[in-house]
């Protein structure tokens, strides 16, 4: 019985680790005058086999699981006022969990954890810096965990809200960007309820000397601050939500092409390198975006 009850804790453990990665919202320093804006509609499918552990090294999943996370991802900002542009990231989740013992695999579906919030521009010369508050919230998914040895689904989140400050600081490279750019920025994420806060990273460099083409590469760090209890302890037996607490190192390659005139096709490829008590894997995105005014 023990067995069986760890089994599904992994799963369920597991399936929120996964759940709750970071999406790149990429923003940057800069905001958009008022009424000008973009939003960009992609789908997202991120699959693994292992992932790291508590000590950073990669690992089989439990009993040879398979995880995978699609997720449709809409994105959008616009300028509200002067400096002030207001932001949406809003998801919704296909989450499954199979194992080479199960016939059918665990899954899961619905909206899970969304984002809302407001960038102000300080100043753009000799760089461009903003500061940036956003709210995160779930959108009314159940985080019932059933009891083992029932089947215990991927977890959408932790069913909790938290709000993160961030600091932007970017530099166009050429006239007007032409060229190019490079942003960077620091954020303070405060989970509540209890769950443990983040210190998250981005490094983005963009080229633009391709015609109609932008490229990014994107970095990406979190760092969660707290311990991940023991396999034996009863707060990982009754709450596995506790796996919320990771670190991870992502690094994605994107390219935004301008089709015709407001509209674009986007296309991105990113990986986990490195980490601990989180996913190992990879995945590809592909959308659309659209920019008005007409640029």
């Amino acid at each position: 019985m023990r067995r069986l009850a760890a089994r599904f804790r992994a799963v369920a453990g597991t399936g929120l680790v996964l759940a709750l990665l970071p999406a790149s919202a990429h923003a940057g320093a800069w905001t958009k005058p008022p009424g000008e804006g973009w939003a960009a509609l992609s789908y997202e499918r991120y699959r693994t086999t292992t992932k790291f552990d508590e000590s950073g090294s990669k690992v089989d999943l439990a009993l040879d699981g398979e995880f995978v996370k699609q997720s449709l991802r809409l994105y959008t900002e616009i300028g509200v006022l002067d400096r002030v542009t207001a932001f949406g990231n809003f998801y919704y989740d296909f989450l499954s969990y199979g194992q080479s013992d199960l016939r059918f695999p665990l899954e899961n579906s619905g909206f899970s954890d969304q984002e809302a919030g407001v960038r102000y521009g300080l100043f753009e010369q000799p760089i461009a810096l903003a500061s940036q508050l956003s709210l995160h919230f779930p959108a009314g998914y159940d985080t019932d965990v059933p009891s083992p040895p029932a089947e215990q689904p991927p977890l959408l989140g932790t069913g909790e809200w938290g709000a993160e400050f961030r600091i932007a600081a970017g530099r166009g490279l050429g006239r007007d960007l032409t060229l190019g750019f490079v942003n960077a920025e620091v954020g303070y994420n405060t989970r509540w309820s209890g769950f443990a806060d983040q210190l998250k990273l981005e490094v983005t460099i963009g080229y633009k000397r391709i015609p109609r083409t932008e490229l990014n590469v994107v970095w990406n760090y979190t760092n969660t601050f707290g311990e991940v209890p023991s396999a034996g302890s009863q707060v990982q037996a009754s709450n596995p939500l506790v796996f919320s607490i990771y670190d991870l190192h992502r690094l994605e390659l994107r390219a935004v092409v301008r089709v015709w005139r407001w509209w674009h096709a986007q296309g991105a490829f990113f990986a986990h390198v490195a980490g601990s008590n989180v996913g190992a894997g990879s995945g590809v995105s592909l959308g659309v975006r659209g920019v008005w005014p007409e640029p």
